[in-house]
């Protein structure tokens, strides 16, 4: 049986590593006083940088999670139990992993406020992105 459970968690993986740095950008530059001193260019300048910067964090911290749930989600849809309940299982085990990740990422790196928020979007993130590709789990052949 071919399963597409590589596309899905891929889809998801990488969304939710380009939509994480979005909420915290606008945190930073415009939720804080010092916004006024800098230019449109500067701010732009900035953005870019630290949108790279977060993107290559999260792809290095994210990667075994992504393997974890892609194997999660594989041997889900190999299992013998019901399609409705491989349905809700596959995206609740993305989640889990995801906060578990980034709970052991919080315990081992401490929780500076802006890391916090950074855990924080990452798994709205990961919510959001299994919510928008939810169609795709259908697609995996039972």
């Amino acid at each position: 049986m071919t399963t597409n459970t590589f596309t899905y968690t891929s889809k998801v993986w990488l969304t939710s590593i380009l939509i994480t740095p979005m909420p915290i950008f606008i945190w930073l530059f415009y939720g804080t006083p010092a916004r006024a001193e800098r230019s449109f260019s500067e701010s732009l300048y900035i953005f870019f940088v630290f949108y790279l910067v977060i993107v290559l964090a999260e792809l290095i911290f994210s990667f075994l999670t992504w393997i974890a749930f892609w194997l999660t989600a594989h041997l889900i849809t190999m299992s013998s139990i019901q399609a409705k309940v491989k349905f809700w299982t596959i995206p609740l085990s993305g989640l889990c992993l995801s906060a578990i990740t980034l709970l052991i990422l919080l315990f081992l790196l401490g929780s500076d406020s802006t890391f916090l928020l950074l855990a924080i979007c990452n798994c709205a993130a990961v919510g959001l992105s299994l919510w928008c590709y939810r169609s795709d789990i259908i697609k995996i052949e039972f």
